[in-house]
């Protein structure tokens, strides 16, 4: 007679799969840190630039905006309407964390870390 185990009644199960989420997270915003913090000081910037004018912008952010044909102006108004990445990373691993702990079944648990596995 063989013995089958139920992965949601094998310990740690659930913890390694949240962990593995966590993992995978971690891994990307180690990964993005640079533009994280790029694009973290571009949105101060911009709000900066939005509520006091353009001659709030830095001389990078003028030509950048230079670059880009547009005005300083216009580039606050691009940025301040960009998702901020790492509240998305967050809530992303929050609600797969939450899913996790709430599957009813293996392969519900198997289809969020599928999210993260190699292609």
């Amino acid at each position: 007679m063989k013995i089958k185990l139920q992965p949601m009644l094998v310990p740690g199960y659930l913890l390694e799969s949240e962990e593995t989420v966590n993992q995978a997270i971690n891994i990307e915003a180690s990964i993005n840190v640079q533009r994280d913090q790029e694009y973290a000081l571009k949105r101060k910037i911009a709000a900066d630039v939005l509520a006091s004018g353009e001659e709030a912008a830095p001389t990078e952010f003028a030509q950048e905006a230079a670059l880009m044909g547009i005005s300083v102006f216009q580039l606050a108004t691009i940025i301040s309407e960009k998702p901020d990445e790492v509240l998305a990373r967050g809530l992303r691993r929050r609600a797969d964390v939450l899913a996790i702990r709430n599957a009813k079944e293996p392969s519900e648990i198997e289809a969020i870390l599928d999210k993260y596995r190699p292609a």
